[in-house]
Formats: C-alpha cells, structure tokens, sequence
C-alpha cells in the first residue's frame, strides 16, 4: 500500500476554491454533488468515501467564517495600521495598473514549503536545493547554480576566507543516478514487531536526493490523518525539510506504509536529526509516530534515493589571450603567441577540472603557450593545435588534436 497526498490535496484545493467562490454553498450541497457524480471527484482518482471525508474537511470550518478566524471591522483596520518602530507601515495595499498588490518593507519569512502562485506552481525548499514545482505534472524544476561566499567568514589565523577565488562556486548542474534505489536505512527488523517512536540521527556521506520511505506502522491510520516527516540540520539546529501527505486509505498496525515525498529531500553530506509526526486530521495535534525497530533499537525503515553529483559547466565562450594570465573558470582560451611567450597558471583554489585552449595565430612553433597545473609545467609548442585538459581520479590530463584556423 502507497501513500500520497498528490491527488487527494489537489481534490481538497478544488473544494476550498469552489467554497470561495461559492458562499453560500453548505456542506450539504457538497455532499448532494458528490453523490449525484455533479462534483467529479472520480477523474482525481478517488473513491466517493474519501471525497465525502474532504468535503467534510473543507467545510468544517464555515462557522468560523470562509477562510478561517472571521474578525471585526475594528479589528481589520487595526491590523492594516500596524506600524514598525520607525513609525512606517508594516504593510500596505496599492493599487497597480488596476491590480491590487500589498507592499512590506519587512523580511517575509515562509515555511519550507509555502509559496504559491496560484493553483499551478509551488517554490519549497528541498534542503541543499530549491525547487520549483509544478503543480499539474508533479515535475520539481530547478535552475542550474553559480554562487558568491560569505564575504566575512575568517580562517583560524584570522584571515578572511573567501576573498579570493575559492570565494567563487562555478556554474554547476546536477546529474542524478539512473536509477531510484531502495534499500534498507536499518539493521535487521525486529520480529515480533516492537514499536518505537521515529526519530533517529542519521549521517549522509555522499549527496543524496530522497524520494520516500517505507515503514511499519505502529499505529492504526484512518483516512484523513496526516503525517509529517521533519529533517534537522545537527550543526545549525534548523529545520531544513519537512513533507506533509494525508492519508488517502486506512492502515491496521504492522501495515507497510510508503511515504513520498512532496519535493525530493536533497543532501550533500553531514548529520542530521530525522522525525515523523502524526496529526489525526486538518487542525489536530502533532503527536509521535511509532515504527517498528531494528535490533540496534532504530527505526526500521528503507529509503527511495537517487545519488547525485554536481558537474561543472563550461561556458559557451571563447576568450582571447595575449598576455600571460590565471585560468580561475571552465572555458575556451583562444591563445595568440605572436608577441611572446604566454603562461596560463591554473589558480588551484578554484573550482576548475576542465579547459580548452588552441593556437588562434598559428603562432605555437615559434612562441611556446605553457600552462602551469600546480608544481607540472605542459610547453604546448606545435603549431595548429588545440588541447584538452581534464581532472580524472585527482590528477590532470591532456589530449592534443590538430585543427586549422580560418583568419
């Protein structure tokens, strides 16, 4: 059996949207569509017990007003007049080329997994990634990545660290194993089963993207109950992810459960502390989750991953060079000799394991082109030549081909 929030949340959004712009709409109305197949909720893939139990979800808070708490006049006005310590507004609507906007100066801060646009794409943290979600094909897109260092990070000698260019991370993408993996994260499973709650520390060696457990539940599940599954970062004491899916079908103790996540858990290395709660229902109370243990005492569970591995992106460029200079990025150099001699020096503090260079002036014969790779000095010195050189298992590599330059 298989858990997953995809279809039934997406069932539960239809209903709150239908809610909105329909208020006066009840609960039993709702349950009249659903009965009569008015409200389709077979093409979300579901039975008509669990879109009776949505319904109810959905509606249930109608004597609280639409949408939640409802509050008075008085007490709106004086939530848009809040002020900061400066005197300014904390927010403010404006009125933008015919669209209302609100406006704050202040930093927003969100949870791991909370930002919308509209019904069709979500922005979650995911937690050494950030991920892009569209919310129609279930596709998580993400953008390659290039970045600057904190600027005031010191060594231990008092230095600053990231002033020069191991201050700079390359352009990078992310090739992922080509298959999903699943295997046991535990030791052997106890049996007869004994029931722990889950939570245990856990050291990634290697990158990571997680995709979903399985375990045995050590508690009855009822359709609508929620569970969460929280990653802390041991160094900082963040919560770096967290997945939310409610339960579309029931399960007995000892039941396998799978548990997909609703945005891959990405990790480079280090300690982390895992948790899963359990919520019985929308507005409940999170409690522990029990799971059956392994015979060192953990939570036994088995893991969906997929490795990963960032790959350098060489930049579609060709640089001319005339002058000796540091190679400190991934591209092309186009290197003309005809005043002298040139040197590239590869700067080893940055992120380079790959670069191109050629004999733009069919010059190399007369004027050599050396490139020094730390304490290894390569004298290109034949002419209409063009070189390749490549990082393999840490050490440097050079191939030579000949080509034949147009002026």
């Amino acid at each position: 059996m298989s858990l997953s929030n995809n279809n039934t949340q997406d069932f539960y959004v239809e209903l709150i949207r239908t809610r909105g712009s329909n208020p006066s709409l009840t609960l039993q109305d709702v349950l009249a569509q659903i009965k009569d197949g008015t409200l389709e909720y077979k093409a979300f893939g579901l039975s008509k017990q669990i879109a009776d139990t949505m319904a109810e979800k959905a509606f249930k808070l109608r004597s609280v007003g639409k949408l939640g708490t409802s509050i008075s006049t008085t007490d709106t006005e004086s939530i848009n007049s809040l002020r900061d310590a400066e005197g300014e507004l904390i927010w403010k609507k404006e009125n933008v080329n015919g669209q209302e906007e609100v406006h704050t100066t202040l930093t927003v801060q969100t949870g791991l997994s909370s930002v919308k646009l509209g019904f069709q794409h979500r922005q979650s943290a995911s937690p050494e990634n950030i991920l892009f979600t569209n919310l129609s094909s279930k596709t998580h897109w993400f953008p390659t990545w290039q970045g600057i260092k904190d600027a005031s990070v010191k060594d231990e000698f008092g230095a600053y660290k990231n002033h020069g260019v191991s201050g700079i991370i390359s352009p990078e993408a992310r090739i992922y194993d080509e298959s999903l993996t699943t295997i046991p994260f535990a030791n052997t499973e106890v049996f007869p089963y004994e029931y722990i709650p889950y939570t245990l520390t856990s050291t990634f060696l290697s990158p990571t993207s997680g995709q979903g457990i399985q375990f045995r539940t050590g508690q009855a599940l009822n359709v609508g109950d929620i569970l969460t599954w929280e990653i802390v970062n041991n160094d900082t004491g963040i919560t770096v992810f967290n997945s939310s899916q409610a339960l579309t079908e029931a399960y007995s103790i000892g039941d396998m459960v799978t548990f997909w996540y609703s945005q891959p858990a990405e990790i480079h290395d280090g300690v982390v502390t895992v948790e899963m709660k359990l919520q019985r229902g929308i507005g409940g109370i999170h409690e522990p989750f029990l799971v059956s243990k392994d015979i060192d005492g953990r939570p036994y569970d088995l893991g969906s991953f997929r490795g990963f591995k960032g790959v350098n992106l060489a930049l579609n460029e060709i640089l001319k060079v005339s002058a000796s200079q540091p190679i400190y990025y991934e591209t092309t150099y186009a290197v003309d000799t005809t005043a002298g001699e040139v040197v590239l020096t590869l700067n080893l503090d940055a992120d380079v394991v790959a670069f191109k260079l050629f004999d733009n002036a069919k010059k190399f014969n007369v004027n050599s082109c050396k490139v020094v790779i730390g304490t290894d000095t390569y004298e290109l010195d034949k002419k209409n030549k063009s070189y390749q050189f490549f990082k393999d298992n840490g050490s440097w590599c050079v191939t030579e081909q000949s080509i034949k330059v147009v002026v």
